[in-house]
């Protein structure tokens, strides 16, 4: 289907994981952006501490997915190895419009992970621009959204997806791997 929402943070990590993300400086993001005019309404930051939390969230989950296939004994399904190396928070406050329907950048390779840290919002894969044939996941805070990559399982495929209905603010903590 493109994606998955799995619960996967214990909720004491999850709040210690808050706490570091209600600590950045947030910066409001156009609300336009790209040839296909995508509208949106979040504040970012890609700016961590030192030390910062967020650094260990990522390598403890590469080595459980590292762990997971060598135990079930998979080839791995990417085509390069997986290798988290661009991270956001993004801000949604209650009544934002969200993210409309996009697929993220063709650069961006195997998995993009959102982990939900606080908040409430709808968060589905869909068909295309036009938001078509919506299949929501789940957004509990704890869970993290797994949506497939360009070289997921040796293909080009990116998914439609988009945010809407934020009735509670909302942090997620996005995990991508950029081209290099």
């Amino acid at each position: 289907q493109g994606g998955v929402s799995i619960p996967i943070l214990s909720e004491s990590y999850r709040r210690i994981l808050a706490e570091e993300a209600r600590m950045y400086s947030y910066v409001k993001q156009d609300e336009v952006v790209g040839k296909a005019k995508v509208r949106e309404e979040l504040s970012s930051t890609k700016t961590f501490f030192s030390g910062s939390l967020f650094f260990r969230l990522q390598k403890d989950f590469e080595a459980a997915w590292k762990e997971g296939l060598e135990k079930a004994r998979i080839a791995s399904p990417f085509d390069t190895p997986l290798s988290f190396n661009e991270f956001s928070l993004q801000r949604y406050e209650a009544g934002s419009i969200g993210i409309t329907p996009h697929m993220d950048g063709a650069s961006l390779r195997n998995l993009v992970c959102v982990f939900c840290l606080t908040g409430k919002a709808r968060f589905a894969l869909c068909d295309d621009r036009s938001g078509a044939n919506p299949r929501d996941l789940s957004t509990a805070p704890g869970n993290v959204i797994i949506l497939r990559a360009s070289g997921f399982m040796k293909s080009d495929i990116r998914q439609f997806h988009f945010v809407s209905n934020v009735t509670e603010e909302m942090i997620v903590i996005g995990m991508r791997q950029k081209e290099t």
